[in-house]
């Protein structure tokens, strides 16, 4: 009889799950896409050798996801310098991790509360005599950086030929290039997200040995998430609704979860 028992309660919790699937999914069904840009940012987003896409910007998508059922949130990829033509294109109309002061500045999006800090150091290779002292000056140096990407040494410009113009810099297409490029003495001093460098660290173990890593940032970090001001179509999320979910996911520990996945301080 206890065995019977035991059976049917375990019946009835399994018609829950696949109850609860069924109701989940209907509603994601009903809901409307709302679709998100997004490019390769380590750790954000990440593309790996057989080209698949991860990184903390998915996680996030599954949280919202998971939180309501308004809305459908789903990635749509472009590249750091073709985001701005996507985003005009009506190609996504919201792209998590930004901020304004990025190129946004004219188009027509507004800005969610900043819900994570970080920032970029300056890494070089260890050579005998070099110190912190050396990342006072880009003058006579060989600077690295990433296609598309905005730095606070050059006041933002990311136009490679004005970069080029200014500073004695090459142009990689990501961090792991960047810091190849240090490693091999083909450049003296990269910018790096501090967070994917450490990362690196524990993934690498004699890395660490190898480069020297500022105690100073080039930029802060102070993520928001931009949504267009008007929009094409009915699909769109207000502001108002970014940041309740937001301080949704902050409040039941999401995104802390989210956080420490990904080492992210």
């Amino acid at each position: 009889m206890l065995n019977k028992v035991k059976l049917g309660n375990a019946v009835l919790r399994t018609c829950a799950i696949l109850w609860l699937c069924v109701v989940t999914q209907f509603s994601h069904a009903q809901a409307d896409i709302v679709n998100v840009g997004g490019y390769v940012f380590p750790p954000f987003v990440e593309q790996g050798l057989n080209g698949n896409l991860t990184g903390v910007s998915f996680d996030l998508i599954a949280a919202f996801n998971q939180y309501q059922s308004k809305y459908k949130f789903t990635f749509i990829f472009t590249s750091p310098k073709r985001r701005y033509l996507s985003f005009q294109r009506n190609e996504f109309d919201m792209i998590m991790f930004e901020s304004k002061a990025w190129g946004w500045q004219k188009l027509s999006v507004i800005a969610s509360d900043v819900f994570l800090t970080g920032g970029e150091v300056y890494i070089s290779k260890v050579h005998p005599n070099r110190d912190q002292s050396y990342f006072d000056s880009f003058t006579n140096k060989h600077m690295v950086g990433i296609l598309g990407y905005h730095y606070g040494f050059a006041n933002f410009i990311s136009n490679e030929e004005a970069l080029r113009k200014k500073f004695q810099i090459s142009l990689t297409a990501d961090h792991n290039g960047s810091i190849d490029m240090i490693r091999s003495d083909r450049g003296d001093i990269a910018v790096i997200t501090k967070s994917f460098l450490f990362r690196k660290f524990k993934q690498v173990s004699t890395m660490r040995k190898e480069l020297l890593v500022s105690e100073k940032f080039d930029q802060e970090y102070l993520h928001t998430i931009l949504v267009r001001k008007s929009t094409h179509s009915s699909v769109h999320p207000s502001i108002v609704e970014i940041n309740d979910i937001l301080e949704g996911l902050k409040k039941n520990g999401m995104l802390l979860k989210i956080w420490r996945k990904y080492g992210i301080e």
